[in-house]
């Protein structure tokens, strides 16, 4: 317990560090980005595209303005 899980860097000073389980990471954003890579790894993240009704709307309207 002498390195973060995520980054590598050495805790060679006193202070507060992540724990999760049994990995120590430097902080809130090694953690985070560790456990995006483990759920993207699992196929359990993936981009999908949202979209509001106002959008809906002007896309209608650029559509019809085509023709």
């Amino acid at each position: 317990m002498d390195s973060c899980f995520f980054c590598g860097k050495e805790f060679t000073e006193a202070g507060y560090i992540i724990k999760h389980g049994d990995r120590y990471f430097c902080d809130e954003l090694c953690l985070a980005k560790q456990l995006y890579e483990d759920a993207d790894g699992n196929g359990e993240v993936e981009a999908i595209w949202f979209d509001t009704p106002e959008n809906i709307e002007i896309c209608e309207k650029e559509r019809w303005a085509e023709w």
